[in-house]
């Protein structure tokens, strides 16, 4: 089943106002994308701008040392990937966020009433996991100067933190996901973005989760129904033509 973008953004050239090259691009599938992003003589199309890098956020999501030794053992490449998408979205001037789970000592931010993370705060071998080294952003993926870094204490990376607060002051209102686990942070905070109104395209070969049925199943059934679900060099090849002078465009 084809999946669907559309997308169009100011790019650069030497053209009158009404003549400037745009990018626009319906994504049906990775066949069809070359040809609808481009017209026979290489010329765009040009329309208002639906999504805008000045309004954009890429979130990083859970991409910690100790969690990528876990969940990356069939996908050693995906740290790579994901530093590709954070490249090319820092050239065009996009915000560049970054989520971790952590917590202060002794986990005051967790309750008995939550199952899944009052199981982390009674068990010292899970609270390693987010502690020091292993718990920092993984090396591949170094936060770099103009970065955002969110630490969060649940599953969503909305839940309890300022990020929400931090979208709103830059007045963005694209959010590109991935993470680690597909079921857990990039499912919570895909679904409470949606809700929140939030334009929101997923980077599915940038998400990994232990259960690849589950995986398989969110980014195949339920994602794309949410959100527009590409893999990274789809991203990257429809972001490949965007000029410099697309960074301060802020208009809708």
């Amino acid at each position: 089943m084809g999946r669907g973008l559309a997308w169009n953004v100011t790019g650069t050239g030497a053209t009158s106002a009404a003549l400037q090259p745009r990018l626009l691009f319906i994504l049906l599938d990775s066949q069809h994308l070359r040809a609808l992003f481009m017209g026979p003589g290489g010329e765009t199309t040009m329309r208002d701008p639906l999504l805008v890098p000045a309004r954009t956020a890429v979130l990083s999501m859970d991409i910690q040392t100790a969690i990528v030794s876990i969940y990356c053992k069939d996908r050693p490449d995906l740290v790579e990937r994901a530093a590709g998408v954070l490249q090319e979205a820092r050239r065009l001037g996009m915000t560049v966020i970054h989520v971790r789970v952590g917590f202060r000592p002794k986990l005051p931010e967790v309750g008995s009433r939550n199952p899944l993370f009052a199981g982390i705060k009674n068990s010292p071998q899970h609270q390693a996991i987010f502690e020091g080294p292993a718990g920092e952003i993984h090396p591949g993926l170094a936060p770099q100067p103009d970065d955002i870094t969110v630490v969060k204490h649940r599953v969503s990376a909305l839940a309890g933190t300022d990020l929400e607060m931090i979208l709103r002051a830059n007045d963005i209102d694209t959010l590109v996901l991935f993470g680690i686990a597909t079921s857990g942070v990039v499912l919570s905070t895909l679904l409470e973005a949606c809700d929140a109104d939030y334009r929101l395209i997923v980077i599915e070969d940038c998400c990994a989760d232990l259960d690849a049925a589950l995986h398989s199943c969110l980014i195949e059934k339920l994602f794309p129904r949410r959100a527009t679900v590409l893999s990274a060099d789809e991203f990257l090849g429809a972001l490949s033509s965007i000029g410099p002078a697309a960074r301060s465009e802020r208009r809708l």
